[in-house]
């Protein structure tokens, strides 16, 4: 018994006299993304608009970047629900895709970019910046941008579509 009260006592020891604990002042950091306007940009620049998005043929935001042209769009799923983006040869690892300049990639693999909760009638406009911005953007933006900015939500709207069509295609 006295040993253990022995052992006890030599382990609480080397606690007091460890070092005291030194608190630092809180850092923070900030820092801004190089800014320049897509006028300046040597490259191929597309800005797709709410009224633009509401003349196209089209019911999804992989639908919209498929007929951009310059995005290939590899949809799998029922109903396409699962979307790879690449963007001029790239693969969708080197796809940075935004949604109000906030990157929404998966991390860990990079896969289904698009497997987003937003509806193409909330977006006010897609920006697609083809070509590495990897500067500006980090290293996911290898081949190309996508940012997706959504309308702000100053008053309460409902949208309600119904499409059908040949072979029992239903949607709504």
């Amino acid at each position: 018994m006295k040993f253990s009260f022995a052992l006890l006592g030599i382990l609480f020891v080397f606690n007091l006299l460890a070092q005291d604990t030194i608190r630092l002042k809180e850092v923070e950091v900030n820092a801004n993304r190089v800014s320049n306007s897509y006028k300046n940009q040597l490259r191929m620049v597309q800005i797709v608009g709410s009224e633009e998005l509401k003349k196209m043929p089209v019911s999804s935001i992989a639908d919209v970047l498929d007929y951009m042209g310059t995005v290939d769009v590899r949809q799998r799923g029922v109903n396409n629900v699962q979307a790879d983006l690449s963007i001029r040869g790239g693969n969708y690892e080197q796809t940075l895709v935004m949604v109000n300049g906030v990157p929404v990639n998966d991390p860990q693999t990079g896969h289904h970019s698009l497997n987003i909760p937003i509806d193409y009638t909330c977006i006010e406009r897609i920006e697609l910046l083809s070509g590495g911005d990897a500067r500006r953007y980090g290293a996911n933006a290898f081949s190309g941008t996508i940012n997706i900015v959504t309308k702000d939500s100053e008053q309460n709207n409902i949208h309600i579509s119904v499409a059908g069509g040949d072979f029992k295609y239903f949607e709504g």
